[in-house]
């Protein structure tokens, strides 16, 4: 059953079928927690499939040209004929930006990389954890937010946390089971398969 859940849509049908008669009173309501407990799902933990790289031009280092960005994890020096240095480069705190020991350093305020060594060619590489779009019924702008990031296997989870707006823990594991879903055992198969993908994204 849980390779069927695979768009917003499915998961709403799966929300409905285990309430079994209790609803949300309107679509925009269902939405508006669908999308509630997906933001919380995200934000557990650096989910692997929440990676993403960016090049950045030395000539435009501001963080608002990666319109998805959430989180920057490490930045990489690419020269001009494409190689790619060894080990990323070396971040300072704030409080030590102006020792060379230290690549660059991130500016808060303006939302920029400022380089303390120079660096004339070439380019930045900046992986970074991106943020999802908030999930809705339809695609918009050829953009899928009818379906979620993470893996299929997985997205029941969000119609399961969506049931628990309307019932108490025990009544809610009991429906859970009753319809096939283990609650605690899914969320601790999307862990495990996190795990087993981390060290690869890491």
């Amino acid at each position: 059953m849980a390779n069927q859940v695979q768009t917003t849509s499915d998961i709403y049908d799966l929300v409905q079928d285990l309430l079994d008669g209790d609803e949300f009173q309107s679509d925009e309501a269902a939405l508006r927690s669908m999308n509630a407990k997906y933001d919380k799902l995200l934000s557990e933990r650096d989910w692997y499939f929440l990676n993403d790289e960016y090049e950045m031009q030395l000539t435009n280092l501001l963080f608002s040209q990666i319109t998805d960005l959430d989180r920057v994890l490490r930045i990489w020096y690419k020269d001009a004929a494409g190689s790619v240095s060894e080990a990323p480069l070396r971040e300072a705190p704030f409080i030590d930006r102006f020792n060379k020991e230290y690549d660059y350093y991130i500016d808060e305020k303006n939302k920029k990389v400022v380089l303390i060594n120079e660096i004339t060619t070439g380019s930045l590489l900046v992986d970074y954890k991106y943020k999802p779009l908030p999930l809705a019924f339809t695609s918009v702008d050829d953009v899928e937010t009818d379906t979620p990031v993470i893996p299929v296997p997985f997205r029941p989870i969000i119609a399961l946390a969506m049931v628990h707006d309307f019932k108490k823990a025990d009544e809610a594991q009991e429906m859970f089971r009753e319809h096939g879903f283990d609650e605690e055992a899914l969320q601790n198969a999307m862990i495990d398969d996190h795990n087993a993908h981390v060290k690869y994204y890491a």
